[in-house]
């Protein structure tokens, strides 16, 4: 052992027993196990475009070629999704990290390995993974991607791994400001006082942005005389203007991330395209 990692070993003894040590866990940390790491999950990606993945040394810059070429991301989730979907079992390296005095574990691995170790290991494990909000720009071409509504079905998926299911994730619509107004997708009209309303012009998004939109269980009403939802709580995919959206993005984000974390309940969600 070289002086360099002896003393790194040294200082890190001495933070375990101080209770000051974590632990940074990488994808290849998984990799004897049985899951992928990242130039092996771009192998056939690589394979379809005729390249030798062994040659490719710049693997994001692959990912992207695959994307420009494709015109969409679509391939790319889904070998994501398809291999970190298969269950492996946790291995001696797991078992090892489980067993030293660490209470912290940071990992952005898709796999739920590092837990099912700490598990055997008979430690209580407190598990936090983050949902996340999507933020959709509405434009007036946005129908013509290949892409977009592929992504919202994605965000909107419960995904199970052993005995975690993330939370489906908040949406946020802003509307993007076109010649100075909003006025190529927003609409406004008179309710029964007299008072304005707010339509939009659902043509112009994916199904699976309008339907999720209205879409309360039970309806929460601006005005129940009028049937007039609550613009930002009536639906769990809300409409925001972009001017709005900028001077106060914290607002629609954590209005989003709520209705995530209530897993969206009170909402008719509609999950597929």
């Amino acid at each position: 052992m070289n002086r360099e990692i002896s003393l790194f070993v040294d200082k890190y003894v001495k933070e375990i027993k101080d209770n000051n040590a974590a632990m940074f866990i990488g994808a290849g940390f998984s990799k004897s196990a049985g899951y992928v790491d990242w130039k092996n999950l771009l192998r056939s990606i690589a394979e379809d475009l005729e390249l030798d993945v062994d040659k490719e040394y710049d693997l994001v810059s692959l990912a992207q070629y695959c994307y420009n070429k494709n015109g969409n991301r679509s391939l790319i989730n889904d070998t994501i999704f398809d291999e970190f979907s298969k269950e492996k079992d946790i291995d001696e390296n797991h078992r090892i990290i489980a067993r030293l005095p660490i209470l912290t574990y940071w990992t952005t691995n898709y796999d739920s390995l590092i837990e099912d170790a700490l598990n055997d290991a008979k430690r209580i494990v407190d598990v936090k993974y983050s949902t996340s909000v999507t933020i959709v720009i509405l434009s007036p071409n946005m129908t013509e991607s290949k892409w977009i509504d592929w992504e919202i079905e994605y965000c909107l998926k419960n995904i199970a791994r052993k005995n975690r299911t993330s939370h489906t994730n908040g949406v946020v619509g802003v509307i993007m400001k076109v010649d100075g107004g909003y006025s190529w997708f927003k609409k406004t009209g008179t309710n029964c006082h007299g008072n304005s309303t707010v339509s939009y012009e659902m043509s112009k998004v994916f199904n699976i942005i309008s339907e999720n939109h209205f879409n309360s269980n039970p309806e929460q009403w601006h005005c129940e005389k009028c049937k007039t939802y609550d613009w930002l709580n009536g639906s769990y995919i809300a409409f925001v203007e972009e001017a709005d959206f900028l001077a106060d993005p914290q607002k629609y984000i954590n209005n989003a991330y709520d209705k995530s974390e209530n897993d969206a309940s009170g909402y008719d969600l509609v999950k597929q395209r």
